[in-house]
Order: structure tokens, then C-alpha cells, then sequence
């Protein structure tokens, strides 16, 4: 656990050098445009601040929002700082805001919009409350008003709608090749938005700057995993001091995740199942009989192939172009597939007794793990995972109070497609 840790911070501060950075600029407060690379993250929410390096060999700088009033990353994404009223509540009818309320409940905030269309008529947008939320100035004037939208719903239950946004737009864009048509049907999305917009600015004839960032999509993985393990039994009991039990494992399985497309696709989920075996046979200390001759001695033995079903995700820190380094955590639910048996014997010169003993099946588990890795060229990764909550097999035995079983994995993780 300790030297996964260390792992960690150690592979966390390699990397914070080496992300993706790109060629970009922003302009500070005193109007001065400084050109640079810019981490472009792929923001899937407003940025709050950026890393700025000045070369390719400088370290980054953290610019907070208060410093920078707007930057561009190549010629796709631009970003400018508002402050703007913005309604808190969510677009669409939500259980966690059942709104029967379709008016705007605005609060003042200062925040980086994304430009979505430059001219006469701009249009910018945020994802706020998971939902995006839509901008527009006019004349470059400076000040964004939002484009109105509510689903609600009315004392009946009725679903209604409030379209305002299409009413800021028909009083705002006044052109002859704009008509109330064009208006009355304009759906609250961002490829219609930036139509009308982009519209109206050829009617001024300018041609409009359209900030078009690649769309990036979820991606779904599929892999295959293998490799070793060393494992320990600890056997917890009200009775008596166990030893300590360790062996080896083999790690088999598979495992399909889904990549998210934003923040640079450096999270992924993932939900794999690896089969182990287990094989350990662990002795009490002595139990004294009061002879020096004669003791008693406890033991477990435990056999299976447990099969491991976990959920969890992954953090990638970006090394380069094809290789990372990642961080990972997975809570899981331990099929135990195997058996374990309890004796007690009596240890005297003429050999050895039975005294007591049972037999059953483990018990299904549950478990908890970190770990820690290295992809090579997006392809095969080399994982160290431990059991942080080990699983506990058994817990119903003569003063057994728990059967921990931790595995210390290493894993190779081949990608298929």
C-alpha cells in the first residue's frame, strides 16, 4: 500500500510537465496578447483556469480567471471571461428542482464563456448545472445576455415550455433575409443557434468566425488482463494467534471501459473480472494443555478460485503522444468458488488427535482497490493493484471472527481494438 502511494506522487510530479500542450495565446488584463502553448484539456465544463508555458522547454504558470481575459488554442477553441447573469436552475424538468417556476432565477458570475460564432452577432455558450446554457452579444458590445430556455411544469402537472430565447433573437437580429418563421420553431440547440446567428452576420455582410472544436466522442474498450499475484491470509480470531499465510496467484480475466471524451479522454471507467486461486493452509501457536509434552494446535485451510467482479476508474497522466501514466481505484464483490476447513488437533507423544473441526464453503466478499500504471502505446499497461479492504471469505467458525485474503497484483493489460 505504502509503495503504491509513493508510486503515485512520484509518477503525479513527472507528469504535470508533460501534458498536451498546444500553440495558443491569451491576452491578460492590460490588453497584451501573449503567444504560448496552452494544456488544452477539453474542457467538458468551463475552464477556471489554464497552464500557460511560454516555450516548449519553460514550466507552466497557473493563470486564474481573474488574469486572463480571454485565449485562444489554435484556430478551433477560444474562450472569453463574462461576468454575466446566469439562471441557476437546470433547463429541463429535474426530480432534485421539480420546478413549477418558469421564470429566470439569475445570479451574477464570472465566468469563461466558448465562442461558438465571432461577428455583428456573437454567440458563445457554458455547461452549467450538466446542461448547456446558450450567450449572445450584439455590435461587440461587450456584454452577453443569455439566450433564455425552461421546461417546467404547471400546477396540474402539465409540462410547459418558456421560449423566451426565440423572442431575444427576433428583437436582435433584424434583417431582411430574417423572417418571424425563422424564429417561431428555433430549437434550443447549439448547430440552430449558431445557424440564425451566422445568418444574420452574412445579412451584415461579414463573414462570421466560426469556432468549430473537433467533437471528441466516449470510446469503448475491450482487453484482456494477466499476470501474477502475492497474496496473504489473515485469520482473525477471539481464540487464538494465527500465522500468517502467503502464496502466489495466478490473474486471469477480462475487462471492457469506456473512455470519456472530455479532459482530454484522461478518465476512464472500467469493469473487468479476473479469476485467482488460492491455496493456503495457516497454523495457530500452541495452545499450552499445562503438560510439556502435549499442546494443542488450531489450523485453516483454504482452497479456491475466486472470481473478482470490479467497477471502478481510471485517471491518466499524459507522458506524451502514446503513453501514459494513470492512477486507479475499483470497488469489487469477490465470488469465492472454494472451501475451507478448520481443525483443531492435540499434539501428544503417541501422534496426533483430532479434537474438533468443520468444513464448508467461503462466502461470497467483497473488497476495495488501488492501484497504479504505465500504458505503452495506448496499447498494453502494466498495473500494480492491492486490496485495501481485503476480502473477507469466512467469518463463522469456532472464534473466527474473519478470513482476510489481500492480493498484491502485478498485471498486464492488453487493449484489442
Amino acid at each position: 500500500m505504502r509503495t503504491i502511494f509513493y508510486l503515485a506522487v512520484f509518477f503525479t510530479t513527472i507528469c504535470n510537465a508533460q501534458n498536451s500542450y498546444e500553440a495558443g495565446y491569451y491576452i491578460d488584463n492590460t490588453g497584451t496578447t501573449r503567444t504560448g502553448l496552452i494544456e488544452n484539456e477539453y474542457w467538458y465544463n468551463s475552464p477556471s483556469s489554464i497552464h500557460f508555458k511560454a516555450t516548449d522547454q519553460a514550466d507552466f504558470v497557473t493563470l486564474e480567471i481573474k488574469d486572463v481575459k480571454s485565449f485562444c488554442i489554435g484556430q478551433d477553441i477560444k474562450y472569453i471571461r463574462q461576468t454575466v447573469n446566469i439562471d441557476n436552475k437546470r433547463t429541463e424538468i429535474h426530480k432534485e428542482n421539480n420546478s413549477t417556476n418558469g421564470n429566470p432565477s439569475f445570479e451574477k458570475k464570472t465566468l469563461f464563456l466558448k465562442v461558438l460564432v465571432e461577428g455583428p452577432a456573437t454567440l458563445c455558450s457554458i455547461v452549467y448545472l450538466s446542461e448547456p446554457k446558450y450567450f449572445f452579444s450584439m455590435n461587440n458590445s461587450g456584454s452577453f445576455s443569455q439566450l433564455f430556455y425552461r421546461v417546467y411544469s404547471d400546477n396540474d402537472f402539465h409540462e410547459k415550455r418558456n421560449t423566451l430565447y426565440r423572442n431575444q433573437l427576433f428583437d436582435a437580429l433584424k434583417c431582411d433575409k430574417l423572417s418571424l418563421q425563422d424564429f417561431t420553431t428555433l430549437p434550443y440547440q447549439e448547430q440552430a443557434l449558431a445557424g440564425i446567428i451566422k445568418k444574420y452576420n452574412s445579412c451584415m455582410n461579414v463573414e462570421s468566425k466560426v469556432y468549430s472544436e473537433k467533437v471528441r466522442k466516449s470510446e469503448v474498450k475491450y482487453s484482456i488482463i494477466g499476470g501474477l499475484g502475492l497474496t496473504t491470509l489473515k485469520v482473525v480470531s477471539t481464540e487464538n494467534v494465527f500465522e500468517k499465510g502467503s502464496g502466489s496467484t495466478f490473474i486471469f480475466g477480462g475487462e471492457v471501459s469506456v473512455l470519456l471524451p472530455f479532459n482530454n479522454k484522461r478518465i476512464e471507467l472500467f469493469l473487468n473480472s479476473v479469476v485467482e486461486k488460492i491455496d493456503f493452509k495457516v497454523y495457530s501457536e500452541d495452545i499450552s494443555t499445562g503438560s510439556t509434552v502435549t499442546y494443542i494446535k488450531d489450523y485453516i485451510e483454504m482452497q479456491g478460485t475466486p472470481i473478482d467482479i470490479n467497477v471502478g476508474m481510471r485517471y491518466y497522466f499524459i507522458v506524451n503522444e502514446k503513453n501514459r501514466i494513470f492512477l486507479s481505484g475499483a470497488f469489487g464483490v469477490c465470488l469465492a468458488n472454494g472451501t475451507i476447513k478448520y481443525s483443531r488437533d492435540r499434539y501428544t507423544p503417541q501422534g496426533i488427535a483430532n479434537i474438533s473441526g468443520f468444513e464448508g464453503n467461503t462466502e461470497t466478499a467483497f473488497d476495495a482497490k488501488l492501484g497504479v500504471g504505465y500504458m505503452f502505446n495506448q496499447k498494453i499497461s502494466l498495473n500494480v493493484d492491492y486490496d485495501i479492504y481485503p476480502k473477507n471469505f469466512f467469518n463463522e467458525g469456532v472464534g473466527i471472527n474473519a478470513s482476510e485474503l489481500a492480493v498484491l497484483g502485478l498485471t498486464l493489460r492488453y487493449r484489442l481494438n
